[in-house]
């Protein structure tokens, strides 16, 4: 099998974030339309029953899921930029691990679209409404198609055609996307270990900071777990509310 995942549900879809914080900071890889090189962009999001909430935040929700059976990984980041602006992306073409990347604006999308690289065993698709927009079946080690040139072409035609009408602005989207997680690449990538800072070469943890809740003495720890790691950040304490 090409694919070889654990049992995905909607619960993998939720960012959670072990604070009682009302706000958190979040590490963010903003694409850029010129290039496959991402720059590493901070933003603030809420925090609701412990879960990020950032579905108004301007970015989506992007995660890669190990699928060569070794370990169930999933890291968890963001997107934002020259990137969809809405609807879903699911792809086994995803340099050079090559791990299931998707990434949406909704988690329901997502996990079609999951499922649907699944029972492909491998490819290049997107989604919305629970609905495939394009698709390139890539079984062969997830990477390679069984048809001929033309197929293939056309194929591959129609899920770039559908990235630039879900939004997607680059000169080639499908060569974007397939490094947001290339770990050589600079400056921030996702892999299933979690988002890597590519020019300190260390992982990072999604969350960079939170704010404290008004009247708290002391500033909140906050934990993020995923890749089967908890970090535990200490957060700035806001010593004085007007700035």
């Amino acid at each position: 099998m090409s694919v070889c995942l654990p049992t995905v549900t909607l619960e993998d879809f939720r960012v959670t974030a072990d604070t009682d914080a009302e706000e958190v900071t979040v590490r963010v890889i903003e694409i850029h339309p010129d290039r496959t090189q991402t720059t590493e962009k901070q933003v603030v999001m809420p925090v609701r029953d412990h879960a990020v909430e950032w579905k108004d935040s301007g970015c989506l929700l992007a995660m890669v899921l190990e699928r060569h059976g070794k370990n169930g990984n999933i890291g968890y980041g963001f997107i934002t930029g020259s990137c969809l602006k809405t609807g879903t992306v699911a792809t086994t073409y995803f340099h050079d691990h090559h791990n299931l990347f998707v990434a949406g604006d909704d988690p329901e999308d997502m996990l079609f679209a999951v499922r649907r690289i699944q029972t492909l065993q491998g490819g290049f698709l997107t989604v919305k409404n629970r609905k495939v927009l394009a698709e390139l079946a890539l079984p062969v080690c997830g990477i390679l198609s069984e048809r001929g040139i033309q197929d293939t072409a056309l194929d591959l035609k129609a899920v770039r055609e559908s990235l630039e009408e879900l939004g997607y602005r680059h000169s080639s989207p499908v060569m974007s996307l397939g490094t947001l997680g290339l770990p050589v690449s600079p400056a921030l990538k996702l892999t299933d270990k979690g988002l890597v800072d590519v020019k300190r070469s260390v992982i990072v943890p999604l969350i960079a900071g939170c704010m404290r809740l008004p009247g708290s003495r002391f500033s909140d720890v906050c934990c993020l777990k995923f890749a089967g790691f908890v970090f535990r950040l200490r957060c700035h304490e806001k010593t004085d509310p007007d700035t």
